[in-house]
């Protein structure tokens, strides 16, 4: 569960692995959240960890990515979980974008979510993109 924005709305062409996609176009901001089964990932890698998954995801963004800038992600807690909170910027197909990277981990699931946005609207924006994965929860 998070408190999604005004102005981002529900949409299903982003990500078609991701059941949650948001998007705003008219402020260029879009997002998608999924979760895996964490008992399922560490029966394909049984050593990995958050930041393994972190990585992971990050090294997926960055292959079409350009010009890249990413420094080294934030340990934090959202929803009482631990996560890796990051940001990217970078030239994807000759736009330039900044990405918010985020990896949760529970004991049932490992969330993963992604926020993108021009440059212009991460200055504007971006503390409303934060709030509303700070208030990220588990439901039961």
């Amino acid at each position: 569960m998070l408190s999604v924005p005004e102005g981002l709305q529900p949409v299903s062409d982003l990500n078609e692995d991701a059941p949650l996609q948001l998007a705003d176009p008219a402020r260029e901001i879009f997002a998608v959240f999924r979760s895996s089964d964490w008992e399922a990932l560490r029966r394909k890698r049984p050593y990995a960890d958050l930041e393994d998954y972190y990585d992971f995801h990050l090294e997926n963004l960055l292959i079409d990515l350009r010009s890249t800038l990413a420094p080294s992600p934030d340990t934090v807690r959202l929803g009482g979980m631990m996560a890796l909170s990051g940001w990217v910027t970078g030239d994807y197909k000759g736009d330039s974008l900044t990405y918010r990277l985020v990896v949760i981990e529970s004991e049932q699931r490992l969330y993963q979510g992604l926020i993108w946005m021009t440059p212009e609207s991460w200055r504007r924006y971006h503390p409303q993109m934060d709030s509303m994965l700070r208030s990220i929860r588990e439901l039961p």
